[in-house]
């Protein structure tokens, strides 16, 4: 009873990858859908290649809007190198409210996901919710306003009014395009499991070591 799945910290995973690779990649414009990766190791490190793909081999070279699809690490840690860390850092605590610690501030955190402590489920819907808001970041609410009937006029009357902060978190093309990439990630890529029929669905998926938190970030024109 003392657990919050909304305000609890887990991992998030490649779920992160959007709010802290592609977005801020787009809206500074050093990358678009299409621009081209070579998906082969990075770096080598500790005598091994990195970094390792889950289930994608290295490839050569693909699309921005592929390594999306797949959810392939060697483009969003290039994707997240054009932009620069402090700049992903700086977009997500700042534009997208996103509680990360200052160790968070390094290629691996960022691009895949292994962050340090973690995030909250109601931190990552109100991050996302930014793509089909046109840009706009919307401070996460349970309510909007409380009323009650007045017993002697019969008039509703305000009882308390909870108005939450907005800002302009990204471009609006910037929200297109990442909307337009994670509708194809479901429809063709890792997150085809949360496909249903008769409406069109976006969403990430994320995967941590040996597969101990398994995530799902996404949308529907209702939800």
């Amino acid at each position: 009873l003392g657990w919050n799945c909304a305000t609890a910290k887990r991992q998030v995973g490649s779920s992160m990858k959007p709010l802290t690779a592609y977005a801020p990649a787009l809206d500074a414009g050093v990358i678009t859908q299409g621009t081209i990766f070579d998906n082969y190791p990075v770096q080598e490190l500790n005598g091994k290649p990195w970094p390792k793909n889950s289930g994608v081999a290295y490839t050569g070279m693909c699309t921005v809007r592929y390594g999306i699809q797949r959810s392939i690490n060697t483009i969003a840690v290039q994707s997240l190198q054009a932009v620069g860390v402090e700049e992903a850092y700086r977009f997500a605590t700042e534009n997208l409210s996103l509680d990360l610690v200052p160790e968070d501030m390094d290629v691996s955190p960022l691009a895949m996901g292994g962050l340090h402590v973690g995030l909250s489920t109601e931190e990552m819907a109100a991050a996302y919710a930014c793509f089909v808001n046109n840009g706009i970041y919307n401070e996460p609410r349970t309510y909007i306003r409380v009323t009650r009937v007045d017993n002697t006029t019969g008039q509703e009357v305000t009882v308390l009014e909870n108005e939450g902060e907005s800002h302009v978190a990204m471009k609006e093309t910037t929200a297109y395009l990442m909307t337009d990439m994670l509708k194809n990630a479901v429809a063709a890529g890792t997150g085809g499991s949360a496909k249903f029929n008769g409406m069109h669905i976006a969403g990430k998926t994320g995967t941590t070591n040996d597969n101990k938190d398994r995530y799902f970030v996404g949308f529907t024109p209702y939800y």
